[in-house]
């Protein structure tokens, strides 16, 4: 009985570590982009409880991070601040969100070594006419944070059933753009590709939808100096990123 009961108290025990790791995950890309997903459970406790469930029902949330243990920060209503998307498939209080961030050197302006990344969760929509007015609270007003550690973070790996590149043969030119660039790939069968434009903070600035064709024009328009990604998508979820320098 007694060995038993050690058998089920190491499966709880393994049980409750793998669901505290599982909390946050954070990877590095062969660009220098950082991926990270966390679930509802590293936001903030509400002291309103009328708060609380908004969370889990939103499609983007915002917070406040700082780089190099709070030297540089980045409020959470900057114009630039990152946000966090709810994943497909999550909701309520099982609500798992992704971040990048594209460049985090440049993003935090972090001239020398970059050591960490702590993150700060918000405390509800207060105000739904404003949904982002209560979000991040600042890192010294006593809510939960974690931490995104640079030495330890692994190479983020891309699956074989996801690598497009595998399939597909990109060229992108002209690359620095200041009007306008063209993504060529091999497209024999007219198949249907989706293509997003994400900037350095991971939001999406631009979608198209339904590319049948083997090329893509880019028009500039109102985008501003500086980097993007370009992430082609076929309709079984295979992707790839190319890098875009806005001049």
């Amino acid at each position: 009985m007694k060995k038993i009961l050690t058998i089920i108290t190491l499966f709880y025990a393994l049980i409750f570590n793998l669901t505290a790791q599982s909390a946050v995950s954070a990877c590095q890309k062969e660009d220098g982009s950082i991926n990270i997903m966390f679930d509802y459970s590293k936001n903030c406790e509400m002291i309103d409880p009328a708060k609380k469930d908004t969370l889990g029902t939103r499609l983007a949330i915002g917070f406040y991070s700082g780089a190099n243990d709070w030297s540089s920060t980045v409020s959470f209503d900057a114009p630039d601040a990152l946000k966090a998307t709810r994943m497909a498939g999550t909701s309520g209080n099982n609500s798992k969100f992704e971040v990048n961030i594209a460049n985090p050197k440049e993003y935090y302006g972090v001239v020398d070594n970059l050591v960490d990344i702590k993150f700060v969760f918000n405390d509800g929509v207060s105000n739904p006419s404003d949904p982002w007015i209560a979000e991040g609270r600042e890192h010294n007003s006593g809510c939960t944070e974690f931490v995104v550690t640079m030495a330890s973070l692994a190479t983020c790996v891309v699956s074989s059933s996801q690598d497009l590149r595998k399939d597909v043969s990109v060229k992108t030119a002209p690359n620095p753009f200041s009007d306008r660039t063209f993504i060529n790939f091999n497209n024999p069968d007219n198949k249907s590709y989706s293509l997003n434009i994400v900037n350095m903070t991971g939001q999406t600035v631009r979608t198209v939808h339904n590319i049948t064709t083997n090329s893509i024009e880019i028009q500039r328009e109102n985008l501003s100096s500086g980097i993007y990604y370009a992430v082609l998508k076929n309709a079984e979820g295979k992707f790839l990123t190319e890098k875009l320098v806005v001049q």
